[in-house]
């Protein structure tokens, strides 16, 4: 796993995607991205936005400048811009002027960008409070230009389960042809729960391998296995299961939205506790 920090905003990339530093600003960092052998490089840009309107003023410049200098590839942009589109972006709190999200419109516009299709709730930040004092807005969102969106055959985002901070996660679902269909891995925190889970683990934790790093590999490719086998048994379709408690958050969160009351704020708070005992780490 690469970890790439430049004080604001962390990427996190698997070892075998190539990556090339194209620029890192104060409110956005951009990659170029190749996952592939014979695939077009991916462009990417990770936004985390000023609070203020015209410190804003700087990130629409910058973004402007890499569209300049990236036309002819795909280019998704993702992260917090800390404003809206528009002011049908919001439920209550105050009121929003609209030179602050006309320079937001106004760059996406010049740049070409569209905002990816997304699913489910339309607001990815809530003020934490209910009743009349609630506030919901859409803050975070992905955005591609003309050449990305007919580079991939599916694109599309959806705010997932908000925990442990006002702004939910998204997850982008993005295909080629050329997609594997191989899952990935992922250490369940449910796991630990099961008797039998650290005897699967001290048990498979072995490897005869004298060199260092090999071994450490063949330990972890046999752990992994061994689990995903144990768990197919002792749980059965864990990512059905997970589907499940977080359609039942999304739900609850969409009722709260529509009516933000101190007893659907319980009933949200609980799906959210129960979905968080099986989210992985």
């Amino acid at each position: 796993m690469l970890t790439i920090c430049n004080g604001k905003i962390w990427v996190f990339i698997q070892e075998h995607i190539q990556v090339e530093f194209l620029a890192d600003f104060d409110q956005m960092l951009t990659l170029r991205l190749l996952f592939l052998k014979n695939i077009q490089p991916l462009i990417l840009s990770i936004v985390y936005a000023k609070c203020d309107a015209e410190e804003r003023v700087q990130l629409w410049n910058d973004i402007y400048c890499i569209s300049n200098d990236i036309q002819n590839s795909p280019w998704l942009l993702r992260g917090d811009f800390n404003v809206m589109l528009s002011e049908e972006e919001k439920i209550g709190g105050l009121y929003v002027y609209p030179n602050e999200y006309e320079d937001f419109a106004f760059c996406v516009n010049s740049c070409d960008l569209v905002e990816v299709g997304f699913k489910g709730s339309p607001f990815s930040w809530w003020n934490g409070r209910i009743d009349d004092h609630c506030s919901f807005k859409r803050l975070d969102r992905y955005l591609m230009n003309q050449v990305g969106l007919g580079y991939f055959g599916l694109v599309e985002y959806e705010y997932l389960a908000r925990i442990g901070s006002d702004h939910a996660r998204m997850l982008l679902t993005c295909c080629l042809k050329t997609d594997a269909a191989r899952r990935p891995f992922k250490f369940l925190k449910f796991w630990l729960e099961h008797a039998t889970f650290l005897h699967i683990v001290k048990d498979n934790w072995v490897s005869v391998e004298v060199d260092m790093f090999i071994s450490l590999k063949q330990k972890m490719k046999k752990t992994k296995t061994t689990l995903s086998n144990w768990s197919r048994v002792a749980f059965g379709d864990i990512f059905k299961q997970l589907f499940i408690k977080e359609e039942i958050v999304r739900v609850n969160y969409l009722l709260f939205e529509t009516s933000p009351t101190i007893s659907n704020r319980e009933i949200l708070q609980k799906a959210q506790a129960e979905f968080k005992k099986y989210v992985h780490f």
